[in-house]
């Protein structure tokens, strides 16, 4: 054999044998998935859905795999520490739930394969080169909350005809800033002006009233974050306070009392994510497993709510409805 090709073949063993021994040690019977999330999903359908999904592919937590979970508690300064003590467990799986902890675990490591969930636009903001091809050590399912984005502003108008100027919930997410241009120009479509407003906390409530009061609001429109999740009761309570019907961007903010949701089903998004953490245990690279859209959307009208605030829902956004809760 000539010199130079033995050093070709060298080289190229060289460079497959840390893939190959990676792609070996998932396959081991005590694989360990870490999942980083903003807001704790204990005692959630979300995390139920998950390890369903895990279940059915025939994962067992504690016996033939270990989940650690790690929650920021809504403090998004506390995602970049939790993600790298996360890649510090030689874990075989990062599990990153919305924007904010995706781009923290994909700080943290270039190595460590990394499954996002519920992330808006996973291309724009530079997770992955496109859907088809991610590249990298990092793939999942995008929630795709800019597609949806023009959609809720229509379903609101189209639930209250009568509003001309819509209180825009806003956060320090960056998923925040992506949606912001896609929530003006479907307003600007709709003859509707937009005045953000913004609270942390119950602190916050008052002066964002006070807000709403002086620009002279008649709706909510509720931008999709973890942040806005994290206070989605707060948010059902300024909404009753303040009588604007609101439009929300998931089924677990109707279920806090929101007027409307619409949004990707967040547990069937969870559920789905269990299939890319079994083919990288199985072997595959994040790279090989293009990521994926969510395919599963549901718009749920709280009808209580409705009715307190005044608002009678049109027959065809009912009959539109997946869920009514009465």
């Amino acid at each position: 054999m000539r010199r130079r090709e033995f050093i070709a073949r060298l080289s190229s063993a060289a460079m497959a044998w840390p893939l190959a021994l990676h792609a070996q040690r998932r396959t081991t019977e005590d694989a360990r998935i870490g999942v980083l999330l903003v807001i704790p999903l204990a005692g959630r359908p979300a995390k139920d859905a998950f390890v369903a999904g895990l279940q059915e592919l025939g994962y067992r937590d504690g016996k033939n795999i270990f989940i650690e979970y790690r929650s920021a508690d809504g403090d998004l300064d506390r995602l970049a520490p939790m993600a790298s003590d996360l890649v510090s467990s030689r874990l075989d799986v990062i599990v990153a739930s919305s924007t904010p902890a995706a781009l923290a675990a994909k700080q943290a490591t270039a190595t460590i394969p990394i499954v996002f969930v519920n992330v808006s636009d996973p291309v724009g903001i530079g997770l992955i080169a496109e859907y088809g091809q991610p590249g990298g050590n990092i793939t999942g399912v995008s929630n795709i909350g800019i597609d949806l984005a023009a959609k809720r502003m229509q379903l609101l108008k189209e639930a209250v005809p009568s509003i001309r100027r819509v209180g825009v919930y806003v956060s320090e997410d960056p998923n925040v800033s992506k949606l912001q241009p896609e929530i003006e120009r479907a307003a600007k479509a709709l003859k509707i002006g937009t005045v953000a407003i913004e609270f942390k906390d119950r602190d916050g409530l008052g002066p964002a009233m006070a807000r709403a009061k002086s620009s002279k609001i008649d709706g909510l429109y509720v931008v999709e974050s973890v942040s806005a999740l994290n206070v989605r009761a707060l948010l059902a309570e300024f909404e009753m306070r303040t009588g604007l019907p609101g439009v929300f961007p998931a089924s677990e903010y109707a279920e806090a009392g929101g007027m409307l949701s619409y949004g990707a089903n967040i547990d069937s998004n969870w559920r789905r994510v269990a299939t890319f953490v079994d083919k990288i245990l199985k072997g595959k690279e994040p790279r090989e497993i293009p990521a994926e859209r969510a395919s599963t959307f549901e718009l749920v009208v709280n009808l209580r709510t409705a009715r307190k605030l005044g608002v009678a829902v049109p027959p065809p956004v009912l009959q539109r409805a997946d869920r009514v809760i009465e």
